[in-house]
């Protein structure tokens, strides 16, 4: 079974909208400087107290010691630009360089 050409009602088209639109919202709100890209990863939980999805958005630096990650409780396609703004980001001053 090729889980990629599963399509679900085109359930992997608007998983790839809400990746573009967090990191559109990330990089409008952060103003990453150059070179640092943020990357967006929906994984799932299988441990008590832990919601089923989180979100793990990942600013990625030159120098990989410097990166930064995020975790969103929640699925990929239900975070919402209030969740970005809100989430607690610190890029060191190296990254920023």
């Amino acid at each position: 079974m090729n889980l990629f050409s599963m399509d679900n009602d085109g359930e992997r088209e608007r998983r790839s909208e809400a990746t573009r639109h967090i990191k559109a919202w990330v990089e409008s709100s952060l103003q990453l400087p150059e070179g640092v890209v943020a990357h967006v990863a929906e994984l799932r939980c299988h441990e008590p107290d832990c919601p089923d999805f989180e979100t793990v958005i990942t600013l990625m630096c030159t120098d990989s010691s410097q990166n930064r990650s995020v975790k969103l409780p929640k699925a990929l396609t239900d975070v919402i630009e209030a969740d970005i703004s809100s989430a607690n980001f610190s890029l060191s001053q190296d990254c920023q360089h």
